[in-house]
């Protein structure tokens, strides 16, 4: 009885080792990105906080306060989000209502 033997180049395992690294973090990042949302809008947040979040970053998504996946663990992401959440209420006049 014959085995069938899977040949794959260690440049192709690396590369898909590599992609699956990247697509585990993307995830991370947009978890990172609705919780942080979340503990600073709750979850019935409306449009206009939604704006509000978005417009503290730029297109890298990157914000002054830093980009969002640096904080390591739940507290230092709930203390980013809500340094966040008090920057933008100082600069516009947001509603936590979601009828819009």
């Amino acid at each position: 009885m014959e085995t069938a033997q899977l040949k794959v180049e260690p440049t192709e395992l690396k590369q898909s080792f590599n992609d699956a690294i990247e697509e585990q973090e993307l995830s991370n990042l947009i978890s990172a990105y609705v919780f942080s949302h979340d503990k600073c809008f709750g979850s019935k947040a409306g449009r206009k906080d939604d704006l509000a979040w978005e417009s503290l970053f730029d297109a890298a998504g990157v914000s002054e306060l830093g980009p969002i996946g640096t904080h390591e663990g739940r507290e230092g992401k709930m203390a980013w989000a809500q340094q966040a959440y008090v920057c933008s209420n100082s600069t516009s006049n947001l509603s936590t209502d979601d009828s819009m």
